[in-house]
């Protein structure tokens, strides 16, 4: 049992480095891809973008990615963009 505790926990890992990349890469509304200081901007988000990306959920993420731009960052939203790296996260989740 722990030996599949340990595996399930490794590609947890893997999946949230993919998906922390994938924002940084590919969302990145506050525009801090090229600031070496900024590499972990949206690491605190990671974890719910795998758990969308698990359940296949393009709208829930998009939801979510917008609710963080509007609510929390207090930006304007691109939803459009954020269905695009919605399914971009889910389909390199899904093809690691």
């Amino acid at each position: 049992m722990a030996a599949v505790m340990r595996e399930s926990n490794k590609n947890t890992s893997a999946e949230w480095k993919i998906a922390k990349g994938l924002l940084l890469e590919h969302w990145d509304p506050l525009q801090v891809q090229s600031e070496p200081h900024a590499s972990d901007e949206y690491d605190s988000y990671a974890n719910a973008v795998v758990k969308f990306a698990r359940e296949n959920n393009v709208r829930g993420l998009r939801d979510y990615l917008t609710s963080i731009e509007r609510n929390s960052m207090g930006i304007g939203v691109d939803v459009a963009k954020n269905e695009s790296v919605a399914r971009l996260i889910i389909e390199q989740l899904h093809s690691k």
